[in-house]
């Protein structure tokens, strides 16, 4: 039954975050009908259409393949560079398919322009971009030159090769499936290449393993980047021998799938989240009539605080919450330190320890609905340690829950409201979970504040954290 209930989870959260490469999978489709028959883009091959469709899923997606920098060093960024660098991912997979066409048919005149002019705008926008990611540490040797040759010479070769038995043997269905699926092998792989540098491999190479072992860099993404599209569209070419542009949609949905599996969305380490304090909208209506009405009578103004009728203020308390993810980092990339570095230090906050914990059914990292530990390991309570500030009460108050199950209500009078849009936190709670627009509520010695919870920016370096002052307990209940 778990395994039922997290499919539609799962399909939800993936939605959620491929979101861009759905939308520019329908605007492809949409511009498919726009193509005139004649045009470059409408071959009947789709190698074109398999371009223009990466092109796009590089602009929103494009990353290098391969480990990157030492992960405790910090690279350039600019925008001109980020630019510039995408650009060149865009150009590295015109390039194999102008090889290929040169080498299909041994067109000087035709088709040698188009890779000429690919080639040359590769160069351009590599070296507008050389300062983009780079790190301080340049440790030797310094022919990083020479990976780029071989990297060339490898995939030149390929493309030529498979562009060459194209064009002698074109009216083969296994030659032209192959060729199909050979340049988009190629051209993923190019793209996620272009972005590397010869010199992370050399940090890594330099810093070895824990363990003391010698450094290996990771080829699985590699071959999956040529592999797995490759597979798919020769299948598609052997199942579909007919196909023409009028199955472009199907190349650019592959294209979009493989582009969501290759560079999937980045997992944070961290999430910078805010605490606006609120006040209640209203509760000071003046009753009708003089005298005061009957207890078997509702009475007359507000009488409960509601999450949807607050107003913020001028104060802002920030929170950082770490991402808790199924998968152990020292394991994924377990590459030596350069520098011993401590832990960041641990914030003492009130309602205890709040870490976005890894979801129960799909077991994947989320950084939608915080978790709130209360008890630890040990048995502590986290609110009877926070004695100093006499809390009496704190209640999470959540305006809009998910489910509509187990009604409850205060009074007699009042409607049924979800149970789970009140969370009460006592000395018997042992978890709570927090979601952007939840109130929390917390009375302290006869005074009561409000505090909206706000997931903020993500933060997917882990030397970031170090510069975050962690929350203390004085910040929420104004008990120095």
């Amino acid at each position: 039954m778990r395994f039922l209930q997290a499919i539609p989870v799962g399909i939800r959260r993936q939605v959620a975050r491929n979101l861009d490469l759905i939308l520019a999978w329908l605007v492809l489709l949409g511009a498919q009908y726009a193509v005139p028959v004649d045009h470059y883009l409408g071959r009947d091959d789709l190698l074109p259409w398999m371009c223009a469709s990466l092109s796009v899923v590089a602009i929103l997606r494009g990353k290098r393949l391969g480990a990157g920098p030492h992960p405790m060093l910090t690279g350039r960024k600019s925008k001109f560079g980020m630019i510039c660098q995408r650009g060149a991912m865009i150009v590295a997979s015109w390039i194999v398919l102008a090889a290929h066409d040169l080498a299909f048919s041994l067109s000087i005149k035709d088709d040698l322009p188009l890779f000429a002019g690919t080639v040359i705008g590769l160069i351009v926008f590599q070296s507008m971009s050389g300062e983009q990611d780079k790190t301080a540490w340049n440790p030797p040797p310094y022919r990083g030159w020479l990976t780029w040759l071989v990297a060339i010479i490898v995939i030149g070769s390929m493309t030529a090769a498979t562009g060459f038995f194209h064009g002698r043997m074109a009216d083969n269905v296994w030659v032209a499936a192959t060729a199909g699926a050979i340049v988009l092998g190629l051209s993923m792989l190019s793209v996620g290449l272009v972005p590397g540098r010869a010199q992370n491999h050399r940090q890594r190479v330099n810093a070895g393993w824990k363990d003391g072992s010698r450094y290996r860099g990771p080829l699985f993404p590699l071959f999956l980047a040529f592999v797995g599209p490759a597979g798919v569209f020769f299948v598609l070419f052997i199942v579909l021998p007919s196909m023409n542009f009028d199955f472009a949609f199907i190349v650019s949905l592959v294209v979009v799938v493989w582009g969501a599996i290759i560079w999937p969305v980045e997992e944070p380490v961290a999430v910078g989240c805010l605490l606006h304090e609120v006040q209640a909208v209203g509760g000071a209506d003046a009753p009708r009539g003089e005298t005061a009405r009957p207890f078997h009578l509702p009475p007359q103004g507000a009488m409960r605080f509601s999450p949807v009728r607050t107003i913020r203020n001028m104060s802002i308390h920030p929170w950082l919450i770490p991402v808790k993810s199924s998968r152990i980092a020292d394991l994924d990339d377990p590459v030596k330190p350069l520098w011993d570095v401590p832990p960041p230090p641990e914030g003492h906050h009130v309602l205890g320890d709040v870490a976005f914990e890894p979801d129960p059914l799909t077991k994947g990292a989320q950084w939608e609905l915080a978790t709130i530990r209360l008890k630890s390991q040990a048995g502590d309570d986290s609110l009877a340690q926070a004695s100093s500030a006499k809390t009496q009460r704190v209640v999470i108050l959540r305006p809009f829950p998910r489910s509509m199950r187990k009604q409850t209500r205060t009074y007699k009078w009042e409607q049924n409201i979800p149970e789970e849009s009140v969370q009460v936190l006592d000395q018997t709670t042992e978890t709570a979970t927090l979601r952007s627009g939840d109130v929390i509520v917390l009375a302290s010695e006869g005074v009561a504040h409000a505090y909206e919870f706000e997931v903020g920016a993500p933060i997917y370096k882990d030397i970031a954290l170090f510069r975050a002052r962690p929350p203390q307990m004085e910040d929420y209940t104004k008990a120095s």
